[in-house]
């Protein structure tokens, strides 16, 4: 997830990231289509994408990312730092699968307690 968001954002302008050449970037390397079209999905589900960036289709899925919106700014700034990350899939591990939303839950209070603010 936090692999897609930053490939996503250091995308120069005019540059795609589809399901065609995904693997081409190196954050990206290492994972299978399945992979990716199924966190894209959610991504675009917690709506992290611009509209119509993902289409599902019956027989797959297909993407044309240029950009991230607002809210995928605001948590790929969340889950930039390596620590925090670290530490936000620590603790969403122990239930198996956790919302994206949650995700930044979770990473947000980790940054609050690390800088000294209430949760």
């Amino acid at each position: 997830m936090r692999n897609i968001l930053l490939t996503v954002e250091s995308l120069e302008f005019g540059e795609i990231l589809t399901v065609e050449n995904f693997s081409g970037f190196p954050l990206l390397q290492g994972y299978s289509e399945e992979e990716i079209c199924y966190v894209i999905l959610r991504l675009d589900e917690a709506e992290y994408f611009p509209e119509n960036s993902v289409i599902k289709l019956l027989n797959g899925t297909r993407f044309t990312i240029t950009s991230l919106t607002w809210d995928g700014h605001q948590f790929l700034d969340c889950i930039r730092d390596e620590e925090v990350w670290e530490k936000t899939r620590r603790k969403s591990s122990k239930f198996g699968s956790t919302p994206v939303k949650i995700l930044a839950e979770i990473a947000m209070s980790i940054i609050r307690s690390g800088v000294g603010l209430p949760f």
